[in-house]
């Protein structure tokens, strides 16, 4: 029968490996399957578990392996769109809006707290963070 092909590189696994605090046996189960090609049931024999529970790690090592690239990522590329300015004041902005200030007059209050934005921003800004 021919093996499965591997899912990641070795180099990936022992950086994913790193971050978690699994059993060597654990992540040895996961390192046959997902680097070295070995199927499920051969590894759950030979590491003397089940099937079902080989799967198990599987899914939950991928699980980790998925937020270990994008956290990877988030850290070597920074996002080309600036976050929102406006999230430390949305208090301020909808004690504003509820006492009736004007568009206007939040561009000020905002520029006034060294926050420079428009008056669309402001407005998306205001709906999407309706209480």
């Amino acid at each position: 029968m021919a093996q499965p092909t591997p899912r990641m590189d070795a180099q990936q696994f022992s950086a994913v490996a790193a971050t978690c605090r699994w059993s060597e046996r654990a992540l040895a189960v996961a390192r046959d399957i997902l680097v070295d090609g070995v199927s499920l049931p051969e590894t759950a024999a030979k590491h003397e578990i089940t099937a079902k529970h080989a799967r198990v790690l599987i899914t939950r090592f991928q699980g980790m392996a998925e937020k270990y690239r994008l956290l990877a990522f988030t850290q070597k590329e920074p996002p080309k769109q600036a976050p929102n300015d406006l999230t430390p004041f949305s208090n301020d902005l909808r004690t504003l809006r509820d006492k009736g200030y004007k568009i206007d007059q939040i561009l000020t209050y905002l520029k006034e707290n060294g926050v420079i934005s428009s008056a669309t921003s402001v407005r998306k800004f205001l709906r999407s963070n309706r209480a």
